[in-house]
């Protein structure tokens, strides 16, 4: 199984909770909403949303993570559902996530449970035997029959 993402970026999130730049007052850690709590690392990642049992893939763009959620850059006419699962191959890293908020500009996801490496490949190869599926019945072949 994947080791979660906060356990990837923890040191990073740690040394720049240090800094006195990014150093909060008790008060303003107060006035921050409990799913804004972690420190967040600005990125530039290309990830994937996976639902619909591993049969739909939207791209995306996470721009900015914590050890606890992202923020998700995607195309605005797109319809993200409330639990999926986020990869983000340059990390080797997926895990189930749910969508907190959604604006203009992206949605906001925090983390659950890491899944199993190979299952966003998986999915990859699932939808690109579907592909190839509609192309042999859109050609007149019956998929299921041996050739």
């Amino acid at each position: 199984m994947a080791a979660g993402f906060g356990c990837q970026i923890e040191p990073a999130l740690t040394n720049m909770c240090h800094s006195r730049q990014l150093a909060a007052t008790i008060s303003e850690v107060k006035a921050v909403p409990e799913a804004k709590r972690s420190e967040r690392a600005r990125s530039l990642l290309g990830a994937k949303i996976i639902f619909n049992n591993r049969m739909s893939i939207i791209d995306c763009v996470v721009k900015n993570i914590s050890s606890s959620g992202a923020k998700l850059a995607l195309a605005s006419s797109l319809a993200v559902p409330g639990e999926f699962e986020l990869h983000v191959p340059q990390k080797g890293f997926t895990c189930n996530a749910r969508k907190v908020w959604q604006d203009n500009e992206g949605i906001g996801v925090e983390f659950g449970q890491p899944v199993e490496s190979n299952s966003a490949e998986n999915a990859r190869l699932r939808e690109y035997i579907r592909v190839l599926t509609n192309r042999l019945a859109g050609l007149g072949h019956d998929p299921g029959s041996p050739a």
